[in-house]
C-alpha cells in the first residue's frame, strides 16, 4: 500500500551559533588545544560552514584555507577523516603524522 507523504515541518538551521563553538563551549574534558592549518577542497565548503565561523574561512586558488584552534580529541580526527581526500593538514605536522598512521592502518584491512 502507498501512503502519500504529507510534509508538516521544515528544518531550519541555527547559523547564531556555529556547531564548532558550541562544541568547544561544551566539551567535558578539557583537552590541549591545536592550532591548526587545514586546506579543503572547493565541494565541501556547505560542510564547512556549519562547523566554522564564515569569517574564519578563506578561499585561496580555489580552495579553501582555514587557521584555528581545535581541540585535540576523538572528534577532531573523526572530522578529519571524514573529507577523506578533499581535506589536507598543513599544520601541525604531528597531526598531519597521526592522520597519516591512521590512514595506513586502515588501508591494511583492504590490502
Amino acid at each position: 500500500m502507498m501512503v502519500d507523504a504529507v510534509i508538516t515541518d521544515y528544518f531550519q538551521p541555527n547559523f547564531e551559533e556555529s556547531a564548532f563553538d558550541a562544541f568547544r563551549q561544551q566539551a567535558v574534558t578539557p583537552a590541549p588545544k591545536l592550532a591548526v592549518h587545514l586546506v579543503f577542497e572547493a565541494s565541501v565548503y556547505y560542510r564547512l560552514l556549519a562547523i566554522f565561523p564564515a569569517e574564519i574561512l578563506q578561499v585561496v586558488s580555489g580552495r579553501i584555507e582555514v587557521k584555528t584552534e581545535i581541540s585535540k580529541t576523538d572528534w577532531l580526527y573523526s572530522f578529519l577523516l571524514s573529507f577523506g581526500a578533499d581535506v589536507q593538514i598543513m599544520a601541525p605536522e604531528s597531526l598531519r603524522l597521526e592522520i597519516k598512521a591512521n590512514l595506513q592502518q586502515a588501508i591494511k584491512h583492504y590490502a
